[in-house]
């Protein structure tokens, strides 16, 4: 990963020798191995590729999918940690939009569909706001679409403040 990134390997829980257990999540910084992991759902899991707008072309090798993590974060003046759970990476969870002068920044995720509805999201979503307060951000936005009640539900356990919905998608605010 590029220089964006530091060195967090942040987890929900952790056993008395410092390990994370199989079920439980963390976020780190994206690997080789994790590239693997999220190449393969990028290339297999068919509603995923549907929800982030994939061509039917477009199978990501684990080179591609680092080398696109390191080029959206330059865009988007963003870090991407790797979500992990059971041993493998399960999808991505991102601090973008940094504004450091202000505090503010916004997140955003996806994760594989067969992971979902198990508690990753809203485990994920808590690391990454403790690591943006560590960073020094003092209010995190999400733009979440209407239809996706999951992200919405995450959101608004997490104490975050939704505007009225604009078009198909509702802004939530918290502050840290």
């Amino acid at each position: 990963m590029g220089a964006l990134n530091s060195g967090l390997h942040r987890n929900d829980e952790e056993d008395k020798a410092g390990e994370t257990p199989m079920n439980h999540t963390s976020i780190r910084p994206p690997t080789t191995d994790d590239a693997e992991d999220l190449a393969h759902l990028l290339r297999d899991d068919h509603i995923l590729r549907r929800e982030l707008g994939m061509d039917a072309e477009n199978l990501p090798a684990a080179a591609a999918v680092l080398d696109e993590i390191d080029r959206w974060c330059a865009r988007r003046n963003a870090v991407t940690y790797a979500i992990r759970a059971g041993g493998r990476a399960i999808g991505t969870i991102s601090i973008s939009h940094r504004d450091e002068r202000r505090g503010r920044a916004c997140v955003g995720c996806w994760i594989g569909s067969r992971e979902r509805r198990r508690g990753h999201g809203g485990r994920a979503l808590r690391l990454t706001l403790e690591e943006a307060r560590h960073q020094g951000f003092l209010r995190i936005r999400a733009k979440v679409e209407n239809s996706n009640l999951g992200s919405r539900r995450i959101c608004e356990k997490a104490g975050a403040a939704a505007s009225p919905p604009e078009g198909n998608r509702t802004d939530y605010e918290l502050e840290l």
